[in-house]
This record gives structure tokens, sequence and C-alpha cells, in this order.
């Protein structure tokens, strides 16, 4: 009688492809040296309730989580990240002029509030060079 050798399983995962979560922008600003949007990135939990207001002051709440979506959108740790204005269009829409302490590359980090949910990045535009004025 013939010893059976095992077989071997074949790999069903091998033929997938792994989609990739960045998509490009483009964009009309000069400045903008390329933008991009990751479909992984993930509202910030928060701790906060009731109606939502932005809060700018440096050890708030809304502060803290803040910088912690301006972490997962550049995928730096918050300790690299030097904030230079944060500013928008209302309560819900931010955006945040940053640089990369180690690189000095700039960016403009968009977010947007999800009630109940928290801070949730939408878009990053990597810039030539940081804006000569803010407002």
């Amino acid at each position: 009688m013939e010893e059976e050798k095992p077989t071997k399983k074949s790999d069903n995962f091998t033929n997938v492809e792994k989609k990739n979560p960045i998509t490009l922008k483009e964009s009309s600003d000069s400045n903008v040296e390329k933008a991009w949007q990751n479909s992984d990135w993930q509202p910030i939990k928060t701790t906060q309730s009731g109606t939502h207001y932005a809060n700018f002051d440096d050890n708030s709440s809304d502060r803290k989580e803040i910088k912690s979506a301006f972490s997962q959108a550049l995928d730096l740790a918050p300790e690299n990240i030097e904030e230079w204005w944060l500013d928008g269009p209302n309560s819900s829409e931010i955006y945040g002029f940053l640089t990369n302490k180690k690189t000095n590359e700039a960016y403009k980090v968009h977010l947007n509030w999800i009630d109940n949910t928290g801070w949730k990045p939408v878009l990053v535009e990597k810039l030539h060079k940081l804006p000569n004025s803010f407002n």
C-alpha cells in the first residue's frame, strides 16, 4: 500500500489584492504639494457630551482630541507635531496648520466633528511651506 503524502493547502488569500486606503486628491492651491484621504482614518473617541463647540484652549479635552486626530492623520506621535494655527468655518469643521518637528514638513490637516463620536481626519494637504500669515 502506498503512503499518502500530505497535500499542501492553497492559500485562498494570495490572489486577493489588498486595497490601498490612500486616495490622492487634486488641489487648486499652488502651495499644496500633494493632498490625500485615507479610508482607514477613524474618529478619535471623545469624552465630550452634549452640544459641541470647538474649544482651542490648550488643555481642553477638545484640544487634546484634536491633537490625537492630527497625530492619526499624519501618522506621527503627538509630541512630533507643532501646531501653528487652528481655525475653521464652524465648530464641526476645522483645520490646522502643522509641521513635523523632526523634518519641518508643513501640512494643513482637515478634521470633521462627528456628534457623540469625536474628531475624524478627512484630508491632509502637504504644503510647500507654511503660509506667511494665518487668517
